[in-house]
């Protein structure tokens, strides 16, 4: 079977060498805004926009005493920075958790 017989839609041709030179340009583009990911022992995350530590789910969860579950939660609701490393072992950014349980506080004291 060939792609142009297949009915899904239109999508108009690309020349390839424009296609790769466009690719080369956004991902040029990409390094020079976005500073290395890793410093020593911190990682920069982008919603703090800084370099920080980053914990264990566990630790994490030990720091804010709440349940690792919450922890889960927040990084399923992109509400905390999370990096996954080595293996399927999950770290999550120090700032945004302090800043994400401090906002949730209030708004329980607040109701």
């Amino acid at each position: 079977m060939h792609w142009d017989n297949l009915k899904l839609g239109h999508y108009p041709r690309k020349e390839v060498g424009s296609e790769k030179s466009a690719l080369y340009a956004d991902r040029k583009k990409m390094t020079e805004l976005q500073p290395p990911l890793v410093l020593g022992d911190k990682v920069w995350c982008p919603r703090c926009r800084e370099y920080v530590k980053v914990i264990r789910v566990a630790g994490a969860a030990k720091i804010v005493d709440v349940d690792r579950r919450t922890v889960y939660n927040y990084i399923k609701k992109n509400k905390v920075f999370a990096v996954k490393v080595a293996g399927n072992t999950i770290r999550v950014c120090s700032h945004c958790l302090l800043r994400e349980n401090q906002e949730e506080q209030t708004k329980g004291a607040a109701a």
